[in-house]
């Protein structure tokens, strides 16, 4: 990876660790040979063991960062929250959905 991505990927979660878990993973498999990218997880006040997890997660093959909100600011908020935490380090903002890492291929083929 560059040390200045060229995309920048906000997902806002809220507990269910392991999806996120699965998310990154997907995101990991596919950072190779596409864009260089990094990953924002704006956490909205998680109970489940996902500060934790975030603290000393595994190593990616992407920059990681973690962003934990007090309170539960609710999807859009997140995603606004994100994209502050990233506006001077990248050309291409994707807004994702835990759910739709399924996709990963199809997005690093659209941004390349």
């Amino acid at each position: 990876m560059t040390a200045d991505p060229t995309v920048s990927i906000v997902i806002p979660v809220f507990n269910k660790i392991a999806f996120t878990r699965q998310c990154l993973d997907r995101l990991d498999r596919h950072a190779a040979g596409g864009p260089s990218f990094e990953v924002i997880i704006v956490d909205n006040a998680s109970s489940d063991g996902t500060q934790a997890f975030f603290e000393t997660p595994p190593p990616f093959a992407f920059p990681l960062v973690y962003v934990r909100n007090d309170v539960n600011q609710g999807f859009s908020r997140a995603n606004n929250i994100g994209d502050r935490a990233t506006r001077d380090r990248r050309e291409t903002l994707i807004l994702l959905q835990r759910g739709v890492c399924g996709t990963v291929r199809c997005l690093m083929d659209a941004v390349r």
